[in-house]
C-alpha cells in the first residue's frame, strides 16, 4: 500500500486490517516512508471505509476460510463506483481457480492479469448498473 501511495501521489489509500498491531506498523511505515496521501484504519474487512471507492487492492487472507474471503470480495463489490476495481494476488494452492470463479460470478468478469511462480492477479471491474459486463 505504501508503495502504490508513493508511486500515486494524487490518490488517497486507506490500508486496513482486523490486528491492531498491523494497523499501528502499518501508520509507522507510512510515516517513515513520507506516504502523506495513506492511512491506516483496524478494520474488519473493509467496514471501516465508506464508498464509493475506485479500487479495491489485496493479498486476501487465505487462512480465514474460503466464506470469509468470499465475504470480503462481496463487500468490495457493493462498496466499488461503477468501473471500479477488484484486484487480489493469490497462490494457485490457495485457491487461485476458485476465487477466479466466484470473483466472475460476483461482478460478470475476471480475468488473470498476471502469473508467475504460482501466484496469479485477478482482476474484476463493477460494470454499470444496466451495463452489461465486459
Amino acid at each position: 500500500g505504501i508503495i502504490l501511495a508513493r508511486k500515486n501521489p494524487g490518490s488517497r489509500l486507506s490500508l486496513v486490517d482486523v490486528n491492531e498491531r498491523a494497523v499501528a506498523l502499518a501508520a509507522r511505515n507510512i510515516l517513515q516512508n513520507g506516504a502523506d496521501n495513506a492511512q491506516a484504519l483496524v478494520s474488519d474487512g473493509l467496514s471501516a471505509l465508506s464508498g464509493p471507492l475506485d479500487a479495491v487492492i489485496s493479498n486476501p487472507p487465505v487462512r480465514i476460510g474460503k466464506q470469509a474471503m468470499y465475504h470480503l470480495f462481496e463487500q468490495a463489490h457493493e462498496k466499488l463506483k461503477p468501473g471500479g476495481f477488484l484486484c487480489i494476488v493469490i497462490r494457485k494452492a490457495q485457491g487461485a481457480p476458485s476465487c477466479k470463479q466466484f470473483m466472475s460470478e460476483l461482478f460478470g468478469n475476471c480475468q488473470t492479469i498476471a502469473r508467475e511462480s504460482g501466484f496469479h492477479i485477478l482482476l474484476s471491474v463493477k460494470s454499470s448498473p444496466g451495463e452489461e459486463a465486459v
